[in-house]
């Protein structure tokens, strides 16, 4: 079976063997194997989850992707970075956001960065329209116009109760920049390329030499995944003693071959379902209430 999802490929080497010999070959992924997603920095925004709880710029006449929420008590958010288009499939979450209604005090709002990412700079608004006023006193999104602006390090800010009511829900649009660690360790992926001797009658027919034995072969291709700090063996030789491995290519492991799911778990290809990405984890609504 192929995927779809082919990338550069590696090329290992060759074997075969002798008609009486019985060899085997030992493939290893190494525990530090990585994608090669370098570190990069991402424009980030916090979304409830909630069905009714938050809408996309876009259905407000911006080009830009984000979201204003609608809070209506203490909850916790997510976080998502380079979710464009408002697609969450299309990035990662890479923090949440713990939103605190402390009677009497205000709202406080407070950035919690996933392992592995590091915020740089946050931008926060809350108030009784979906969105803050800009210079012109024009609805906006561009987040340098927010009312909360932060690139010193700080990742919590409490709002005064002078833009809501208190005891009443509000609107919230939440930015950050979040520059995140290269992807988890991935599976290696092989590729087995070679021929075996001829009982199944499936592939093209071809006849090789080994020593002075002639053989009737059909090419095989098989591929084979193996997980981070693990190996599997294979034998290069058949029962019959005939050569059934001729080479073995490498796939690099790269962007794409394991997905962050909205909970900051990863999920992997599953070469079951044609290199599909395996399904996240459900999740349960966050309750605003």
């Amino acid at each position: 079976f192929f995927s779809s999802r082919r990338r550069h490929t590696r090329y290992i080497g060759d074997w075969s063997s002798d008609v009486c010999s019985s060899e085997s070959l030992t493939l290893t992924c190494p525990a530090g194997a990585t994608g090669t997603q370098t570190q990069s920095c991402e424009t980030a925004f916090a979304m409830n989850p909630s069905s009714d709880g938050h809408v996309c710029f876009a259905e407000l006449g911006f080009k830009r992707w984000g979201w204003t929420n609608v809070i209506t008590g203490s909850t916790v958010l997510p976080v998502y970075s380079a979710a464009g288009q408002c697609d969450t499939s299309k990035g990662y979450q890479s923090a949440t956001l713990e939103v605190q209604y402390i009677s009497g005090v205000g709202i406080k709002v407070t950035y919690v960065p996933l392992p592995g990412n590091a915020i740089t700079e946050i931008q926060v608004y809350v108030g009784k329209a979906e969105l803050p006023a800009g210079k012109k006193g024009k609805p906006t999104v561009a987040p340098g116009q927010y009312p909360a602006t932060f690139s010193d390090g700080t990742l919590s800010y409490t709002f005064g109760f002078e833009g809501v009511e208190e005891g009443e829900g509000f609107y919230l649009v939440a930015h950050a920049v979040i520059c995140g660690a290269p992807q988890p360790a991935c599976p290696c992926t092989f590729y087995l390329t070679g021929a075996v001797p001829d009982v199944n009658g499936c592939g093209p027919l071809i006849t090789g030499t080994v020593g002075e034995t002639e053989y009737q072969f059909r090419a095989v291709v098989e591929r084979m995944v193996v997980q981070p700090g693990e190996s599997q063996t294979v034998q290069v030789t058949s029962g019959e003693g005939a050569p059934i491995l001729m080479g073995v290519y490498a796939e690099e492991c790269g962007e794409g071959d394991v997905r962050t799911c909205p909970d900051g778990s990863t999920v992997t290809l599953d070469p079951e379902n044609n290199c599909q990405f395996h399904d996240c984890p459900s999740a349960a609504p966050v309750d605003s209430e």
